[in-house]
């Protein structure tokens, strides 16, 4: 497995998480100086009648209302990069033994009328299923479990071959859109 990608996708997301940060902490600490500028502006407002403070009071609460969307923004984006980064250190994890402390490991799915999938491994712990599982959804989930359990009909080989060496050269864009599925 080639994990440049990933590295590299890690490292960048580490610089970003950090600006981000910093962003996210500039804009806190605006948003704490808005609020206290309207209340200053409105304490000002009651003792001037009203002359300089209520319109500064307005502009007051107006900035920081665009603060805290610009805060909610920020957040957004961190939640984001902090699950691309995260799927980029899980298929690291998966180029070496660090998949066997993934927490699905698809026990849930194994049962009595399918002994196969525990003499091969295909669920529970150090399985198949938990090597493969990028799954954030419970349908998600159950599908590649119904998928492992019941097999590919012969028709649809082909095209699921197809569709796998066509995404095995995709790495950038498998590994977003996996983290879309994370961030939610």
């Amino acid at each position: 497995m080639q994990t440049a990608v990933y590295e590299a996708q890690v490292q960048a997301s580490e610089e970003e998480l950090r600006r981000l940060g910093a962003r996210f902490t500039r804009c806190s600490w605006l948003r704490a100086g808005a609020a206290l500028i309207t209340l200053v502006s409105l304490f000002l407002g009651f003792e001037w009648n009203g002359l300089v403070g209520y319109p500064l009071a307005l502009a007051g609460v107006a900035a920081f209302i665009l603060l805290v969307r610009r805060h909610d923004a920020i957040e957004t984006r961190q939640k984001r990069q902090a699950a691309l980064k995260a799927t980029a250190e899980d298929y690291l994890a998966r180029a070496g033994d660090g998949w066997k402390s993934f927490p699905r490991t698809g026990r849930e799915f194994q049962s009595e009328g399918f002994p196969t999938g525990r003499d091969l491994d295909i669920f529970g712990k150090d399985s198949l299923y938990q090597f493969l599982c990028a799954a954030h959804t419970p349908q998600g989930r159950r599908r590649l479990a119904d998928w492992l359990r019941e097999g590919c009909p012969t028709a649809e080989l082909p095209d699921r071959q197809a569709a796998v060496a066509e995404l095995a050269g995709k790495r950038e864009f498998t590994l977003r859109l996996q983290s879309l599925g994370r961030a939610l």
